[in-house]
Protein backbone atom coordinates (compact mmCIF):
# COMPACT_ATOMS: atom_id res chain seq x y z
CA UNK A 1 0.00 0.00 0.00
CA UNK A 2 1.16 3.67 -0.66
CA UNK A 3 0.46 6.99 0.64
CA UNK A 4 1.81 10.36 0.09
CA UNK A 5 2.03 12.37 2.99
CA UNK A 6 4.11 15.24 4.27
CA UNK A 7 5.96 13.61 7.29
CA UNK A 8 9.36 15.54 6.39
CA UNK A 9 7.59 18.89 7.44
CA UNK A 10 9.45 20.87 4.11
CA UNK A 11 5.78 21.15 2.49
CA UNK A 12 6.46 18.18 -0.11
CA UNK A 13 4.62 15.35 0.08
CA UNK A 14 6.65 12.14 0.84
CA UNK A 15 5.83 8.35 -0.16
CA UNK A 16 5.15 5.91 2.39
CA UNK A 17 5.03 2.13 1.44
CA UNK A 18 3.96 -0.52 3.78
CA UNK A 19 2.10 -4.09 3.76
CA UNK A 20 -1.68 -4.61 2.81
CA UNK A 21 -1.56 -8.05 4.52
CA UNK A 22 -4.29 -9.02 7.05
CA UNK A 23 -2.67 -11.94 8.49
CA UNK A 24 0.95 -13.14 8.58
CA UNK A 25 1.37 -16.10 6.57
CA UNK A 26 3.54 -18.76 7.61
CA UNK A 27 5.00 -16.17 9.78
CA UNK A 28 7.51 -14.55 7.02
CA UNK A 29 6.99 -11.03 7.57
CA UNK A 30 9.16 -8.94 9.24
CA UNK A 31 6.33 -6.60 10.57
CA UNK A 32 8.80 -4.75 12.66
CA UNK A 33 10.69 -3.05 9.28
CA UNK A 34 7.45 -2.42 7.31
CA UNK A 35 7.37 1.01 6.58
CA UNK A 36 9.59 2.12 4.10
CA UNK A 37 9.60 5.99 4.18
CA UNK A 38 10.62 7.90 0.32
CA UNK A 39 11.56 11.62 1.42
CA UNK A 40 10.29 13.66 -1.76
CA UNK A 41 13.31 15.75 -2.92
CA UNK A 42 11.74 17.09 -5.69
CA UNK A 43 8.07 19.06 -5.48
CA UNK A 44 4.59 17.94 -5.00
CA UNK A 45 4.46 18.38 -8.94
CA UNK A 46 7.23 15.90 -10.04
CA UNK A 47 8.24 14.13 -6.99
CA UNK A 48 11.51 12.32 -6.81
CA UNK A 49 11.40 9.57 -3.94
CA UNK A 50 14.71 9.51 -1.84
CA UNK A 51 14.70 6.50 0.37
CA UNK A 52 15.63 7.26 4.12
CA UNK A 53 14.37 4.19 6.24
CA UNK A 54 12.26 0.91 6.58
CA UNK A 55 11.14 1.44 9.97
CA UNK A 56 9.46 4.77 9.79
CA UNK A 57 7.41 5.71 12.90
CA UNK A 58 8.24 1.93 14.46
CA UNK A 59 11.80 2.42 15.44
CA UNK A 60 10.52 4.61 17.74
CA UNK A 61 8.04 2.42 19.43
CA UNK A 62 8.06 -1.21 21.35
CA UNK A 63 7.62 -3.91 19.19
CA UNK A 64 7.30 -7.21 20.63
CA UNK A 65 5.81 -9.22 17.97
CA UNK A 66 2.37 -10.56 16.95
CA UNK A 67 -0.10 -11.56 19.52
CA UNK A 68 0.96 -9.42 22.18
CA UNK A 69 -0.43 -8.72 25.48
CA UNK A 70 0.33 -6.86 28.26
CA UNK A 71 -0.19 -7.03 32.35
CA UNK A 72 1.09 -4.95 34.99
CA UNK A 73 2.09 -6.26 38.28
CA UNK A 74 4.43 -4.61 41.39
CA UNK A 75 6.84 -7.18 40.81
CA UNK A 76 9.73 -5.47 43.15
CA UNK A 77 7.69 -4.50 45.73
CA UNK A 78 8.52 -0.69 45.30
CA UNK A 79 4.72 0.32 44.81
CA UNK A 80 4.54 1.21 41.19
CA UNK A 81 3.69 -1.27 38.38
CA UNK A 82 5.44 -3.00 36.47
CA UNK A 83 5.28 -4.16 32.44
CA UNK A 84 5.48 -7.90 31.32
CA UNK A 85 4.61 -8.11 27.79
CA UNK A 86 4.22 -11.59 26.18
CA UNK A 87 3.63 -12.72 22.30
CA UNK A 88 2.87 -15.23 19.87
CA UNK A 89 5.95 -14.64 17.68
CA UNK A 90 8.55 -12.34 16.93
CA UNK A 91 10.29 -12.31 13.78
CA UNK A 92 14.03 -12.81 14.12
CA UNK A 93 17.19 -13.89 11.74
CA UNK A 94 18.27 -16.09 14.42
CA UNK A 95 15.01 -18.02 15.28
CA UNK A 96 12.55 -17.65 12.93
CA UNK A 97 9.73 -18.27 14.98
CA UNK A 98 9.57 -17.94 18.93
CA UNK A 99 7.21 -16.60 22.22
CA UNK A 100 8.51 -14.49 24.58
CA UNK A 101 7.60 -12.84 27.69
CA UNK A 102 9.70 -9.07 27.97
CA UNK A 103 10.01 -7.31 31.37
CA UNK A 104 9.71 -3.68 31.72
CA UNK A 105 10.26 -2.56 35.19
CA UNK A 106 9.10 0.94 36.18
CA UNK A 107 12.31 3.12 37.12
CA UNK A 108 9.06 5.93 37.36
CA UNK A 109 6.69 6.31 40.09
CA UNK A 110 2.99 5.80 41.07
CA UNK A 111 1.89 9.04 39.31
CA UNK A 112 4.28 9.16 36.52
CA UNK A 113 5.55 5.64 34.98
CA UNK A 114 8.67 5.10 33.11
CA UNK A 115 9.47 1.89 31.52
CA UNK A 116 12.11 0.55 31.21
CA UNK A 117 13.54 -3.11 29.35
CA UNK A 118 15.41 -5.32 31.87
CA UNK A 119 15.02 -8.82 29.85
CA UNK A 120 13.59 -9.36 26.24
CA UNK A 121 13.20 -12.78 27.24
CA UNK A 122 12.61 -12.97 31.18
CA UNK A 123 13.43 -16.42 32.80
CA UNK A 124 14.58 -17.55 29.40
CA UNK A 125 10.79 -18.36 28.69
CA UNK A 126 11.27 -18.90 24.87
CA UNK A 127 13.99 -21.76 25.18
CA UNK A 128 10.99 -23.93 25.94
CA UNK A 129 9.07 -23.36 22.36
CA UNK A 130 5.31 -23.22 24.17
CA UNK A 131 3.92 -22.83 20.23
Amino acid sequence: ALYTEDVTFDGKKDLIATSNLYENENNQGDFSQSIWLYNNVGSNNIPQWNFLQKNFLQKDMIDVGQGASASFVDIDGDLDLDMFVGNEFIFSKQNSSHAALKFYRNQGNISQAKFVLESDDFMELSKYNFL
